[in-house]
């Protein structure tokens, strides 16, 4: 199996910039040292020991990946304001940014709205279980682009290549587009309710009307809901498609002395087209498994063999009733493997809003009842020039509770004293910690991020972030925000890795562009349009900003 050099350096919690880096005086040749320079360069895992457990003393469990790292891309077509098609990479260290109202929210509530519909099933999504009832998406209607119920959502994502277990030796990542849309009026309805009926939609909940995956911009499958019923018909497929080829080799391999081998080729290429066209996929939720239609197969696979006499056709009918029963095992394996992984990756995520309420309650019991993250917590406070210190009091009144002491001053006064500012950030902070501690990765989906801090304040996030990202706690981010000061300090650390700047530091994980996705929501008349901004490994962008976005600074020096 092939993996990709970032990926090895990712799963030991080495940055791709520091693999090479501490790596190199461990014994890689010249030729390697050159071909891993390129993030996306793959290596045979049975390779990975010796770059690996030899050099770091570091063993890799191949079993999986973390969930935070799953889904590599992400896109939502006709979720609110958000009506483009294309994708873009979800990094260690993901920033939505753009003007005010034009869909940043939306990109962090789609990945909400996918992670209640992976776990109840409910695709009428209002209060997303994940965001703790801070978020209401008013439900399916409310949630389609200009509410139209022409539109359906379509959810595209890319996965990695790594959750193809069981032998198939495949390393190009799958993309996957999932179309959710309320049900059409049946012919019943229609004629009951006259012509008025024909195209709005009926009082059905939302359901799952499409599924396509692609690899290689090549659909690999196309499954569609054609009557009613929870179940989507194969429409389209490609056994000519590399996937499929590594499909034949876990089915079945051919034995040189096998007489039949040429003819076997040949009906296992017809019978996995044959198998498809006549699967359905059984529909639960927005999760999808085979609902095999075994009598219409066993009639055109007699079809299929009927040009062969009698004794070959007895060997190869045989043969071919094996092989279709492991090959939609096989395919069903592939549904599942596609579930689990969106599944892993809404399961890591962890919603921090604007709005702090019962998650600020929660953050300051955790604070009084563990005195590790307490001090780890003011640690941070420290580093990020915040004067104010967090203690637990203890008394026999029964007046129990965090206290926050100003340090310029003395006074000591209550969380709900402070300003919101710094709960969000204490909140954050103690998140990030508490997972640490429980040796869980997390994805951060942070809306309106530090907002009301001071610009210096809001700069030093932008070392923590790093330090959580590519550090010992091996979290991602996706952030919402305006900070033009957090933005700056991350191009700063991927400048200062690149000139390995003697001042960068020690304690800081290098970074690369490769760790940092910058998207810009940019609004129009047709939607917003979601922007990759490329950053160069001097820490500049590749590409102008649209708008003339961060631009103000020295449209008011002129």
């Amino acid at each position: 199996m092939a993996i990709r050099i970032a990926d090895v350096a990712a799963d030991i919690g080495l940055s791709h910039h520091d693999f090479i880096s501490w790596g190199g005086g461990g014994g890689f040749t010249e030729e390697e040292r050159v071909r891993f320079q390129d993030p996306n360069a793959l290596v045979d895992e049975s390779e990975v020991p010796r770059l690996t457990t030899d050099r770091f003393g570091v063993e890799i469990n191949w079993m999986g990946i973390p969930g935070t790292r799953c889904v590599t891309r992400w896109g939502a077509l006709h979720f609110k304001s958000l009506n483009d098609q294309g994708t873009f990479p979800l990094r260690n260290i993901t920033l939505i940014v753009g003007p005010n109202s034009s869909g940043k929210s939306s990109v962090l509530e789609s990945i909400l709205w996918i992670g209640h519909a992976c776990v109840t099933e409910d695709l009428d999504v209002r209060k997303p279980r994940a965001a703790f009832k801070e978020v209401d998406l008013g439900g399916f209607e409310n949630t389609i682009y200009r509410h139209s119920r022409k539109r359906g959502l379509t959810f595209s994502f890319d996965l990695h290549p790594r959750i193809l277990e069981d032998g198939i030796d495949y390393h190009s990542p799958l993309r996957i587009a999932l179309t959710v849309c309320h049900a059409a009026p049946s012919r019943g309805e229609r004629r009951l309710k006259g012509k008025d009926a024909r195209g709005k939609s009926s009082s059905k909940s939302p359901g799952l009307v499409e599924i396509r995956i692609e690899a290689d911009n090549r659909t690999i499958l196309r499954a569609r809901k054609q009557s009613e019923g929870n179940v989507l018909k194969v429409v389209s497929c490609d056994p000519s498609h590399p996937m499929f080829g590594t499909l034949f080799k876990t089915i079945w391999e051919a034995d040189p002395d096998d007489k039949f081998a040429t003819k076997k080729l040949t009906i296992l290429r017809k019978l996995m087209a044959l198998c498809l066209r006549h699967q359905g996929l059984a529909v639960r939720g927005i999760d999808t498994r085979m609902a095999f239609k075994s009598r219409q197969v066993s009639e055109h696979l007699a079809s299929l063999l009927s040009r062969y006499h009698s004794k070959e056709r007895r060997a190869l009918s045989e043969w071919a009733r094996g092989i279709i029963g492991r090959f939609c095992i096989e395919c069903e394996g592939l549904l599942e493997s596609v579930s689990q992984a969106l599944r892993k990756y809404t399961d890591s995520g962890c919603y921090l809003g604007a709005a702090l309420g019962a998650e600020r309650d929660a953050c300051f019991d955790t604070l009084f009842k563990d005195d590790e993250i307490l001090a780890e917590t003011n640690t941070f406070l420290e580093r990020l020039n915040i004067p104010f210190r967090l203690s637990c009091r203890r008394s026999r009144k029964g007046k129990n509770g965090i206290r926050i002491t100003d340090l310029r001053n003395g006074t000591t006064v209550l969380p709900s004293a402070v300003g919101s500012s710094f709960n969000q950030v204490v909140s954050l902070l103690v998140a990030l910690l508490k997972e640490h501690k429980n040796r869980a990765e997390r994805t951060f989906l942070m809306e309106e991020a530090f907002r009301q801090l001071h610009p210096a304040a809001q700069a030093e996030m932008g070392d923590v972030l790093i330090q959580c990202a590519l550090g010992d706690y091996q979290h991602r981010f996706v952030v919402e925000t305006h900070s033009e000061h957090l933005i700056l300090r991350l191009l700063r650390r991927i400048r200062q890795t690149h000139e390995k700047d003697p001042s960068y530091p020690d304690k800081l994980p290098k970074i690369t562009p490769h760790d940092v996705s910058i998207v810009y929501a940019q609004p129009t008349k047709n939607g917003t349009k979601l922007r990759h901004l490329e950053i160069s490994p001097e820490g500049r962008f590749l590409d102008d900003w649209p708008d003339g976005f961060f631009t103000e600074r020295m449209r008011e020096l002129l």
